[in-house]
C-alpha cells in the first residue's frame, strides 16, 4: 500500500478501511453509503432504547417519534455532507455514542480507539470528559489502542518515521496562511472559531470556551455519568474550538434530537421549539446558505476583524460566517440549557 502523496489524513486510517480495498472504487462508495444508513439505524435505536424512550415493543418504537427524529437526522445538510464527502463522521459519532451505553469494557476500548484514528479532532473535550469522570482506564487504554491504530502503516513497509514526518508537514502546509485549511481559502463550510481575523481575540474566544467546558464539568462534579446535557455542550464546544466543517455537526445533531423529544414529552415546549430551530437552520440546503452567506458577506467586505471566504469560483465571492455564527449561538443555547438543569437538579 503506497501514498502517491503526503498523506492528508491520519495514516491510522489504514486498519479500518483497509477491507474497502478489496472493492473498486464506485462499488466501496456503495458499501460506504449502505454502511452509512445501517450505522445510523443503530445509532439511534441505541440512544432511544438505552435512554428510555423506546422499549422493546414494536408499537411503541412506531409511535415514539423514533421514526420522524430518524427521518430528520437523515434529512440534515450535514449528515449529507458528510456522505456526500465520504466522511468517516457518522461512524465515529456511533463510537462514541455508544460508549456512553454499551457495558463490555473491550468494546468501549475499541470504539473510542477507533474513533480516535478515524477522527481524533473530535476528542480533545470528550476525553478529558471521560477522564474527567474517572475513566482513567478506558481513556489509557484506548490511547495505547490509538498508538496501535497509528502503527498499521509498519506491517505495509512504511517508516513510520518518515510517514508521520510527512503528514505533520502536510498539515502544517494546510492550517498556514494561505493554506487549503484555512478559512479565507475554504472557509464556506468550516464552523469553528478561525474566522476570527484578529488573531488575540480568536485565542481569547477558545480560552473562554475551555473556561466553559472546565466550568461545566465542575457543575456536574457530582454525576456519575455523562448526561445528555452535558454531551449536548460538549460536542457543540468542540466544534468552536478546533479544525470542522459542516459534516461533522453529524455528532451534535444525535443529542440536540433526544432533548427535543425529551422536552416534549415534559411539556417544555420553549426549550423544545428553539431546539428544533436550531435543527431546522441545519436542514436549510447548502445553497441558501450559502446565498444568504454571500449577500451578507456584501455589506462587510474589506473589514479587517473577520475572514470572508469564497465557493465554487465567483459564485459566492464573499460570503459571511454564517455557519460558525449559527454554531456560536448553538453552543450558548447548549449552555444554557445545561445550567438549567443543573439549578432544577439543585431544587
Amino acid at each position: 500500500m503506497q501514498w502517491g502523496e503526503p498523506p492528508i489524513v491520519f495514516p491510522g486510517y489504514t486498519a479500518i478501511f483497509f477491507p474497502f480495498t478489496f472493492f473498486s472504487s464506485v462499488a466501496a462508495g456503495y458499501v460506504f453509503l449502505v454502511l452509512n444508513v445501517i450505522i445510523t439505524v443503530i445509532l439511534f435505536y441505541l440512544l432511544f432504547r438505552k435512554t428510555g424512550l423506546i422499549n422493546s415493543d414494536k408499537k411503541d418504537l412506531l409511535d415514539s417519534g423514533f421514526l420522524l427524529t430518524l427521518f430528520v437526522f437523515m434529512s440534515s445538510t450535514p449528515y449529507f455532507a458528510s456522505v456526500n464527502h465520504g466522511q468517516s463522521t457518522v461512524i465515529v459519532t456511533f463510537f462514541l455514542i455508544s460508549i456512553l451505553f454499551i457495558k463490555p469494557f473491550y468494546l468501549k476500548v475499541l470504539f473510542f480507539g477507533a474513533a480516535a484514528a478515524l477522527k481524533y479532532s473530535m476528542l480533545p473535550l470528550y476525553g478529558l470528559a471521560l477522564f474527567f469522570k474517572k475513566r482513567y482506564r478506558l481513556c489509557i487504554f484506548s490511547f495505547v489502542l490509538f498508538l496501535l491504530f497509528a502503527a498499521v502503516p509498519l506491517l505495509f513497509g512504511h517508516n513510520l518515521i518518515e510517514l508521520y514526518s510527512s503528514y505533520s508537514e502536510t498539515l502544517v502546509l494546510w492550517v498556514s496562511k494561505g493554506g487549503f485549511n484555512t478559512f479565507p481559502v475554504s472557509g464556506y463550510n468550516m464552523i469553528h472559531l478561525d474566522f476570527i481575523a484578529v488573531k488575540w481575540l480568536q485565542v481569547s474566544a477558545k480560552i473562554f470556551c475551555a473556561a466553559l467546558f472546565f466550568y461545566a464539568l465542575f457543575l456536574t462534579r457530582k454525576d456519575k455519568k455523562i448526561s445528555m446535557h452535558l454531551m449536548f455542550f460538549i460536542t457543540s464546544l468542540t466544534m468552536l474550538i478546533s479544525y470542522h466543517r459542516l459534516y461533522d455537526l453529524v455528532f451534535v445533531l444525535p443529542f440536540a434530537l433526544y432533548l427535543i423529544n425529551i422536552y416534549v414529552r415534559e411539556g417544555k415546549f420553549f426549550k423544545a421549539a428553539v431546539t428544533s430551530g436550531f435543527i431546522g437552520f441545519f436542514i436549510i440546503p447548502e445553497s441558501i446558505i450559502y446565498t444568504a452567506a454571500d449577500f451578507l458577506g456584501s455589506f462587510v467586505k474589506g473589514n479587517s476583524a473577520i475572514h470572508l471566504t469564497s465557493f465554487n469560483g465567483n459564485q459566492y465571492e464573499n460570503m459571511f460566517p454564517v455557519l460558525p455564527a449559527a454554531c456560536i449561538f448553538l453552543t450558548i443555547w447548549a449552555f444554557y440549557l445545561l445550567v438549567v438543569r443543573y439549578r432544577e437538579s439543585q431544587k
